[in-house]
Formats: structure tokens, sequence, C-alpha cells
């Protein structure tokens, strides 16, 4: 068992945390991802209630895990998990926050050891999944759909490999039209990050997510209205 000030070291070794992640004994890390750290925890908690609370015997898929707060929240609800990421965001963390060469390895498998987790971790692009030769019963795409260059192909793929439910937490735009849009950001335009790509409004997002098979797909939330977040439910 580890101590508080060996927990402390190792977070402090990591140069840049996106998720707060608590490891007890007052130990957090400073999550960045919705501002400070008590914002994260926050809405790092309203994504949270979109996932089932009971997960014994099933199997998760979470894309793009980074710390992996959500993949490791899934394991402790009882589910085997397997969480991959391609480490695109290396370079909004320098350009952002001025960090160089930061890998997402560096925070998961740190977190993974303070947790004595079994969460499998995999560096693997969404769009090779077929590598894994597996299905999974629910696959979490949070704030994932946005950076995604081809967000339909990447819809098809997820569909193949769904057995129950596909949840999705993006970025959107508000349209007063109830007509499918979807706004292109080649540059830097969404929070000044030049992975992000798409904002689609979320009539777009039904629409997208129902044409490539999913038989039910509602929006479970919309949050965080200052940056326009909705959480969404897909299910076969």
């Amino acid at each position: 068992m580890l101590s508080k000030n060996d927990k402390l070291k190792l977070i402090e070794k990591v140069p840049f945390w996106w998720h707060t992640i608590d490891f007890g004994e007052g130990v957090l890390t400073n999550g960045r991802c919705f501002g400070s750290r008590e914002q994260s925890l926050y809405f790092q908690k309203i994504i949270l209630s979109a996932i089932p609370k009971k997960l014994s015997n099933k199997t998760v898929l979470d894309i793009g895990c980074w710390d992996g707060f959500y993949s490791f929240e899934c394991e402790k609800r009882g589910a085997k998990v397997t969480a991959i990421d391609n480490n695109q965001q290396e370079k909004f963390v320098e350009e952002v926050y001025g960090k160089k060469r930061v890998k997402v390895t560096d925070s998961f498998h740190v977190a993974k050891k303070l947790l004595m987790s079994n969460v499998e971790f995999r560096q693997l692009d969404l769009y090779n999944l077929e590598r894994l030769r597996k299905k999974f019963d629910i696959i979490l795409l949070l704030q994932v759909f946005y950076h995604l260059k081809d967000p339909l192909k990447a819809l098809d793929i997820l569909y193949k490999i769904t057995n129950e439910m596909l949840i999705i937490e993006s970025h959107y735009i508000k349209t007063k039209t109830s007509v499918p849009v979807m706004r292109f950001y080649p540059g830097q335009e969404l929070n000044n990050d030049p992975t992000n790509w798409w904002g689609p409004n979320i009539p777009c997002l039904l629409a997208m997510i129902k044409s490539v098979g999913f038989k039910k797909v509602a929006v479970f939330k919309k949050y965080y209205e200052n940056n326009n977040r909705v959480i969404l439910k897909a299910c076969k």
C-alpha cells in the first residue's frame, strides 16, 4: 500500500493531468478538462451519470481515455475495461499549455498503478479498432467526436463492434433549424485547439448516429451551456 507521500510523488512526476482523479487521502490530480480542478470534478460527475451504475459482467471500451478517469470508474462498477488513445492531444497540450512531448501513457499508467487497476490500455487509433478483434457491450466516446476527421466513418466502425450501447459526449453548435448541419473548424477556431474539426448541431448528431444503424438514439443531457456540451445514448 502506497503512502500519501508516495502517491503525491508519483502524481508530480506526470507533467500534465487532464482528468481530476481522486486517489484517496485527499490526493487529487489537478485536472484541466473543464478549467479548474473543482469544475472538472463537477462536470466529470455529470458525464459519469450517463454510464450505467451496475456493469458486472459487461465489457467496456473507452475511446480517447487520456488519464483514464472513466475507464477506472467503469472498472469500479464491475466492468472489464479496455482503454485506447492515439495521443493526438500532444499537439494540443503543447500549443495551449506549453507542455512539450506529453504522452497519454504517462498519466494513465501512473493512475493505473495508484488504483491497482486491471484496465487494459492500448495505444490505438479508433479507425484501427479491427485490430482488437472483439465487440464490447458498452462503448464510450467522450469528448472525442469533434476531434474526428471522419466522424461518420468512425460511427460506422463503432456500430459494428457495439453489442448494446454507445455513449457519446460532444461539443455542439446551437441552431434554430432542425436541419442537420455541422460546422468545420479548419484551424484553431474552437477553444484554440488545432485538433478540433467539427461542430455538429444536435439534429446532425442524432441523424448521423441513426444513419449507421443504431435504432434508439436520444439526448441524455445538455450541460455546460457556455461551451455547448451534450451527452447522447445510442442503443441497438
